[in-house]
């Protein structure tokens, strides 16, 4: 189900962090991924889970985490002008932004098995046309889409130069999807827990190359009754004259406007507040109570912190971690991913309540006369904890984490319920709880003012830090206000002008 980075203040951040974590390798499919907003295809009501790296479904509607459709396009090599087929075509997300790069002279189809779903990538991709800043930047390719089984496209249907299948492809099945594209062509498809990109180079011989471990649902097989009809693909058709001549003089107006404003952009990024620095949020600090009983659990708890301590240094940081609360022998799941903080404070603590109990054992010890570290102390304690971690982990390491992530795809194509009821259908392997705790953590990058120990509880305390608040929009020149500027300066008829914008308002 993804997960391989840590979720997005928005588009653009979601986005800096595909790249940063090699996902996304190219400027050209950056741009694109920027161009195209992840969360227009998301419902209303699921907003919330529109930039984190996690596949999202709700009823037949689907989309896969954004680290695998990172990998797909990097995969598919595009160039404008080639055809291209998209076997599970859901909500027309991954269409649109191939058809931003295939350009006006390419072919963009797509086949899916839902009409519901269906209905709603062609509301989509209407809305798209019309309120979406990448149409001023890019020719766009539209995809067409019709419904029926993968499998059973007709015989005599053509090849394609690209092709993506965005389920598990049969065993018995992998023929049948390489013969769907032309030689020199690639298909990207999941096919025994691997995400391959296959290349053919003659009739009869293909490359393969594994780019990812995932895990998809498989493709629905056509039933024995024979009820299934062949689907036959749309037909394509060379552009008239007039869209021709449209896509001509968008493209030398888009060329001036690059050379007027070097720095345009698809659209202003939106700036926040405050320091952007990777700070460790929700986590749970051990705050133990000053009593006699308390003294024997302190004594007895350094084996559990030193268990604690071995398996934090054993085991990668971005695993979901189960420690041990200190005093006793409940375990209990404190935080997703870095634990240093934890481990130094409580280490911290440990060590002076215990030098307190051995200088007054007839007394529970005063937390009021307690010297606990300072808040730089602790922080450099962190710094140092958190790079001794870093330079122990080579490339080797990192590569392995990435694969082992990024096999937890399992809601792509549908073998799990909706994000309501994650459990339902056995697509991951964390108990309920917590899917319900990671779902609910903020991003590890955002701003933190400083930590705050509530002492006066007792037991356990959070850490927490507000999200970071919209301060203003990066002054840039876009290309929606330019071009439209340049089409009301030509010394054309307002009708023309129009057609010109695709109908869209000045």
């Amino acid at each position: 189900m993804g997960g391989a980075v840590s979720a997005g203040v928005d588009h653009d951040d979601l986005i800096d962090k595909l790249k940063e974590a090699d996902y996304i390798k190219t400027s050209a499919i950056e741009t694109v991924f920027r161009a195209v907003d992840r969360g227009f295809y998301f419902l209303p009501d699921c907003l919330e889970s529109a930039y984190r790296d996690l596949a999202w479904k709700k009823g037949n509607i689907h989309l896969s985490a954004p680290c695998i459709y990172g990998e797909v396009m990097e995969s598919l090599n595009l160039k404008p002008g080639l055809s291209f087929l998209n076997l599970g075509s859901g909500t027309g997300y991954l269409s649109t932004m191939v058809g931003l790069i295939l350009g006006p002279y390419g072919i963009n189809h797509g086949v899916e098995l839902h009409e519901d779903v269906i209905d709603y990538a062609h509301t989509k991709l209407t809305e798209f046309k019309k309120i979406s800043p990448a149409i001023d930047c890019y020719e766009f390719c539209e995809p067409h889409f019709v419904k029926g089984n993968s499998l059973c496209l007709n015989g005599s249907s053509r090849q394609y130069d690209r092709v993506y299948c965005g389920a598990a492809c049969p065993e018995n099945h992998e023929n049948y999807m390489k013969n769907l594209i032309k030689i020199g062509g690639v298909l990207v498809m999941p096919l025994n827990d691997q995400l391959m990109q296959i290349t053919r180079t003659s009739d009869n011989t293909w490359e393969s190359n594994a780019v990812l471990s995932v895990t998809f649902a498989p493709l629905q097989l056509p039933r024995s009754d024979s009820t299934n009809n062949c689907v036959n693909l749309p037909e394509v058709n060379p552009l008239e004259l007039q869209e021709i001549c449209r896509s001509v003089i968008r493209g030398i107006l888009r060329d001036q406007a690059k050379a007027e404003y070097p720095a345009i952009a698809v659209r202003k990024r939106k700036l926040y507040t405050g320091r952007r620095r990777k700070m460790f949020h929700n986590l749970i600090i051990p705050i133990m109570d000053s009593s006699e009983e308390e003294g024997g659990a302190r004594e007895g708890g350094r084996g559990d912190f030193s268990l604690l301590l071995s398996r934090f240094r054993s085991s990668p940081r971005t695993s979901l971690f189960r420690g041990i609360e200190l005093g006793s022998n409940r375990p209990v799941i404190r935080e997703r991913g870095a634990i240093a903080p934890l481990l130094v404070i409580a280490r911290n603590r440990w060590r002076n309540n215990r030098a307190a109990a051995e200088e007054n054992r007839n007394s529970p010890p005063n937390r009021a006369e307690l010297d606990y570290d300072t808040e730089d102390d602790v922080v450099d304690d962190i710094d140092d904890e958190v790079e001794e971690e870093e330079d122990d982990e080579d490339e080797d390491d990192v590569s392995e984490r990435r694969r082992k992530v990024a096999k937890r795809e399992k809601f792509d194509s549908g073998i799990c319920t909706d994000m309501d009821n994650t459990q339902e259908g056995g697509g991951s392997s964390e108990s309920e709880d917590d899917l319900k705790m990671i779902s609910s953590e903020p991003d590890d990058d955002e701003e933190d003012d400083g930590m705050d120990i509530d002492s006066s509880c007792g037991h356990w305390s959070t850490l927490k830090s507000p999200s970071p608040q919209v301060e203003q929009e990066e002054d840039v020149p876009v290309y929606s206000v330019i071009m439209r500027q340049k089409i009301c300066s030509l010394p054309l008829p307002p009708t023309l002008k129009d057609y010109l914008n695709f109908y869209r308002p000045f």
